[in-house]
């Protein structure tokens, strides 16, 4: 796992990536992106999840 930087989403904003080996069953790497973000009492969570490369959310 390790942190990425964010975008300035709401009052505060964090993302980490967690990254799977997946050899020899399948070529390529599982990569699941994770950004909270919170603004006032509300708070909100996004994942992106794929096979074999880094995609990412918009940063802006």
């Amino acid at each position: 796992m390790k942190a990425e930087r964010t975008a300035e989403f709401g009052d505060e904003a964090v993302a980490y990536r967690v990254t799977i080996p997946m050899e020899p069953e399948q070529p390529g790497d599982r990569n699941e992106q994770h950004v909270v973000v919170r603004t006032g009492n509300t708070i909100a969570t996004f994942q992106e999840l794929s096979i074999g490369k880094d995609l990412f959310f918009p940063r802006s």
